[in-house]
């Protein structure tokens, strides 16, 4: 009696002993462990019909072919968006968005369980729910039957899942659209308070907003210190003892801040006004009247300069970060 001893999961230790009467079955049980411990990271749990036939190509072409024909197939894969997911699920329900008594919104809940757990394309959603961990924001947008009846009430309830869109469609893109389109995103410019941020005005002691310009740093990019290749923290000498090397300051915090000026909700009116119907489910749009004109000195001296468009202004700031 063979026997394969100690099998490990990534999370969960040992997940115990599983005997064999032959080296051929063997090979299988450790085919079909391996194919259960891969798809356990990249899914949100695999079936067992799905962990049977990635085992059957373990064995027939080796692990690491096998599960970059799997993951070639996943990004191959059309995104299944929660936004038309959550909308179907209402109506199936025999609800619309103005049904009394019915709380909507907990089916932006439901869209995402639905996804979860029978979607095709796990890996994009495991990956989008990985970058939701990074991109963080609340979902304080009202919700509640309150607001069923406003002119926006498809968008109130509708953006949190319009921004789980937003990462899905970014899941297998590069850091910087990414960033760009969250950064556009009005869910996220609610949460950090830079949707309708204003320029300077010091007569009356007003200055642009700097909740996101510190966050971007801070927990969407680069981090408070300077990093070695290998991630440990790079370090000086400050009256002869080693301090982290901080990658901002403060100044630097207010110049970014000058950068996310001037956005506003996304509208039809031809130029932008300031203070439209707030809609959270399309991109931001810039109003050149309230963003911060001049130049702005970032990180390292870099510098964008005077004349520029708002968004001009904040592609070059992100492209800087990235």
């Amino acid at each position: 009696m063979l026997a394969l001893i100690g099998l490990t999961c990534a999370a969960t230790g040992e997940a115990g002993t599983f005997p064999a009467s032959s080296r051929v079955e063997l090979r299988t049980v450790r085919n079909r462990a391996a194919a259960s411990q891969f798809l356990q990271r990249a899914t949100f749990g695999p079936t067992w019909e799905e962990i049977d036939a990635l085992a059957v190509r373990v064995g027939q072409i080796g692990r690491r072919r096998a599960f970059e024909e799997w993951i070639d197939a996943q990004m191959a894969l059309p995104p299944t968006r929660l936004v038309p997911l959550a909308e179907t699920m209402l109506a199936e329900d025999g609800w619309t968005q103005k049904t009394r008594d019915v709380d909507i919104w907990r089916y932006r809940d439901h869209a995402w369980w639905e996804a979860a757990l029978t979607a095709p394309d796990q890996l994009r959603h495991r990956m989008a729910w990985a970058m939701g961990q990074i991109f963080v924001f609340g979902e304080l947008i009202a919700h509640r039957n309150s607001v069923v009846s406003s002119l926006n009430a498809r968008s109130l309830w509708l953006g949190p899942l319009d921004f789980h869109d937003t990462l899905v469609a970014n899941a297998f893109g590069d850091y910087r659209t990414t960033l760009g389109d969250v950064t556009r995103h009005p869910c996220m410019g609610v949460w950090l308070t830079y949707a309708q941020n204003r320029k300077a005005d010091p007569s009356i002691g007003r200055y642009p907003d700097e909740n996101y310009a510190r966050e971007v740093l801070q927990l969407f990019s680069i981090g408070v210190n300077e990093l070695r290749q290998n991630g440990t923290v790079r370090t000086h000498l400050v009256d002869g003892v080693r301090v982290p090397i901080e990658t901002y300051d403060n100044e630097r915090i207010r110049e970014f801040a000058k950068v996310f000026t001037g956005l506003t909700y996304a509208q039809v009116a031809d130029p932008p006004e300031w203070q439209p119907r707030k809609e959270y489910t399309l991109p931001m749009v810039m109003f050149e009247p309230e963003h911060e004109p001049g130049p702005k000195t970032l990180l390292g001296g870099y510098s964008i300069p005077a004349g520029q468009s708002g968004m001009q202004d904040i592609d070059a700031a992100l492209d800087h970060i990235a």
